[in-house]
């Protein structure tokens, strides 16, 4: 009997752990540093694990103050919210009649360089790709 409620406290210390963490993954809070240098245009490029058959044309995003962002090149372009914290960015938009999410988490920030990792399906695969996102222009 002693042994099968020390199996079950465990089970349930180890049920509160996990239910923390999971719930501390998936907080967004403001993070101090990425909002006082995300906001301006950033040249955008990236790298996959794999090859596609498709390439994403855009080539720069620019992040307002006011949480609403654009990624794109000079004729197309994607608009949307975000909201930042030094451990991702979220960015949520349209596509179509589609609500979207992306969620790039950050792997290294400097005023001048951010690099993300974004993964997403592409048919059957789960692709992971590298962003890389340059400050255009001064800070």
């Amino acid at each position: 009997m002693e042994r099968r409620t020390t199996k079950k406290g465990v089970r349930i210390v180890l049920a509160a752990v996990l239910s923390l963490l999971l719930t501390g993954c998936d907080k967004l809070e403001n993070g101090d540093t990425i909002n006082e240098i995300l906001p301006g245009m950033w040249g955008f490029s990236y790298e996959t694990d794999e090859e596609l058959d498709m390439t994403i044309e855009y080539d720069n995003v620019v992040f307002a103050s006011d949480g609403t962002c654009t990624i794109g090149t000079g004729s197309e372009q994607l608009t949307g919210t975000y909201r930042a914290s030094d451990a991702v960015i979220r960015i949520d938009y349209a596509y179509g009649s589609d609500e979207r999410t992306m969620l790039w988490r950050v792997l290294q920030m400097s005023p001048y360089k951010i690099v993300a990792e974004y993964s997403f399906d592409y048919g059957q695969k789960n692709v992971t790709a590298t962003v890389f996102l340059d400050r255009v222009g001064g800070s």
